[in-house]
């Protein structure tokens, strides 16, 4: 746990990983001050198809605008809070799934770890994208639905991790020690062993997180995100698809967002793995 959060404290360190850790604050900030830094309300329709650097009444549509007359650059701004209010979300709803059957499979073994494997195996089995797009189907779209989606597709990922951690750990001396303490099942796995399993998770959800931002965009494009006029990168680019060969700002920027978002967040993690293995 120790060398996983010095590793964190220590990213200054990697350029890499300064790069990445750039880009994600950047889209905070920008999140966090979406209604200060947006130049115009995201639903109000101002000048159907402007061109980027177009004057309007009240400013400039510096990306241009949809076909509705919609600013592309606020709906881009507060775009950004669907991504880091879901997303995090998502991933976080993932880990507790995944790290608590993990940590159970890998430390009792025997027949619960073997079912518990079996059906990660079979859930892995299945394309994730396909998984996404029945459970979306079936519960709604909705962002109570991506959190679940998310959850069953990518939690086997994350118990498998997990679990081959545990099985490294649980047989080393300090968890014979605690055991003849007599610690309890719960003070083990979540005292000894889960604080030294954190390594590479910590690497894990940062990728984990770009691969979220990927399945939102993905299933807004679809038309499977969340409910229009919510301003979501994905559902830009379906909305506006249709006309991207003549206004090809309608479609280019939104991308450029999720893009450059997932490239931090890889960023960062190479930067966390490449200072952790100096530490």
């Amino acid at each position: 746990m120790k060398k996983s959060l010095a590793a964190v404290l220590r990213i200054r360190e990697s350029g890499v990983g300064v790069a990445g850790a750039s880009i994600c604050l950047f889209w905070a900030f920008v999140a966090v001050f979406a209604d200060v830094i947006s130049p115009f309300d995201p639903l109000q329709q101002l000048s159907p198809l402007a061109s980027p650097g177009e004057a309007v009444e009240g400013g400039t549509m510096l990306l241009g605008a949809d076909f509705l007359g919609r600013d592309i650059l606020s709906r881009i701004i507060h775009g950004t809070r669907t991504v880091f209010i879901w997303a995090p979300i998502a991933t976080a709803s993932a880990y507790f799934v995944g790290v608590i059957f993990g940590l159970v499979g890998g430390y009792y073994g025997g027949w619960l770890d073997d079912v518990i494997s079996f059906v990660a195996n079979i859930i892995l089995a299945f394309p994730v994208l396909i998984l996404l797009i029945l459970i979306i189907s079936l519960l709604g779209p909705s962002g109570a639905s991506i959190v679940v989606a998310v959850t069953f597709a990518s939690s086997p990922a994350v118990y498998r991790i997990v679990r081959g951690e545990v099985l490294t750990i649980r047989s080393r001396d300090f968890i014979a020690a605690a055991k003849t303490r007599g610690e309890s099942v719960v003070y083990i796995l979540f005292t000894e062993i889960l604080p030294n399993a954190k390594s590479p998770l910590i690497v894990d959800a940062c990728l984990r997180m770009g691969y979220t931002t990927i399945f939102i965009g993905i299933l807004g494009f679809l038309g499977l995100g969340f409910p229009p006029p919510t301003p979501d990168w994905g559902g830009m680019i379906n909305e506006n698809r249709s006309m991207a060969i003549s206004f090809p700002h309608m479609t280019v920027f939104p991308c450029l967002a999720i893009s450059s978002l997932v490239l931090g967040l890889n960023l960062l993690a190479d930067g966390i793995r490449e200072v952790a293995q100096k530490v």
